[in-house]
């Protein structure tokens, strides 16, 4: 008898906004939540073991669910203690990760309402196709 192997690619749709900001994960997520009515709240660092089971990587995550639209969202540190999450974005702070309802989303007018913030010097898309591997622990 032959051996089936079931194959399949992971469909995990994403948005992927990488901001530039010289604030603080919370002072940032304070700045989001005034601007746009979102409601970031801090929860566990994202945890990434080391090849030393001793030794852990954290990083800073403050994250929303809005139910209405059924889009979770993620703002992560991507710079933080002299480490970098992501060393192919390393030109961004954070990461914000929006999961679910994007189909809906206008990301056009929540990146407008972004660099409406004077602290942030930068919010712009990144094109997922080129990080979707490289960033599949974090989505």
């Amino acid at each position: 008898m032959k051996r089936q192997q079931l194959d399949f690619e992971a469909d995990v749709d994403f948005l992927l906004i990488g901001i530039v900001t010289n604030q603080t994960i919370s002072r940032l997520g304070w700045l989001i939540n005034q601007k746009t009515g979102l409601d970031f709240s801090r929860i566990e660092d994202l945890e990434l073991p080391d090849f030393n089971p001793a030794a852990n990587s954290g990083f800073s995550k403050l994250d929303y669910f809005d139910e209405e639209n059924h889009l979770d969202f993620s703002l992560i540190a991507n710079k933080e203690f002299g480490e970098i999450l992501s060393p192919d974005l390393k030109q961004f702070d954070f990461l914000m990760v929006l999961r679910g309802g994007i189909e809906f989303f206008e990301e056009i007018n929540f990146l407008t309402q972004l660099r409406k913030i004077s602290e942030i010097r930068l919010a712009a898309s990144i094109d997922q196709a080129k990080v979707k591997n490289k960033l599949s622990w974090i989505v």
